[in-house]
């Protein structure tokens, strides 16, 4: 079985007795459809960062190998115009990738 980067610090920790936690917000759990919140999480457990930038894209993928804080950023709604952070999902995963949070964009606090 093959294992994703992202993933493998965090296997690492559960096999070793400490679980990593996926939390969600209030608000994600109140307003978004989980459907819409399974895509973003499968989109980021393959890799696909969402609307960051090019030097955000860059730090996701060589924490994917090493460790380090991920950010992923999902748009919520349709249409090409711009989003507001309230139409944005955001998905960060922290240093030692024990813990994912999904947020909208406006609770993301940096």
């Amino acid at each position: 079985m093959m294992i994703v980067p992202i993933f493998r610090r965090a296997r690492e920790a559960a096999e070793a007795g400490t679980a990593p936690a996926l939390q969600f917000t209030t608000a994600v759990i109140e307003q978004m459809k989980p459907w819409r919140v399974g895509a973003c999480l499968s989109a980021f457990y393959a890799g696909d960062w969402g609307r960051v930038s090019p030097q955000q894209a860059q730090a996701n993928e060589e924490a994917a190998q090493g460790g380090g804080r991920m950010l992923a950023v999902y748009p919520i709604v349709r249409g090409a115009r711009a989003l507001g952070r309230d139409e944005q999902l955001w998905i960060t995963r922290s240093s030692d990738a024990l813990v994912f949070q999904v947020m909208l964009g406006s609770e993301y606090l940096a």
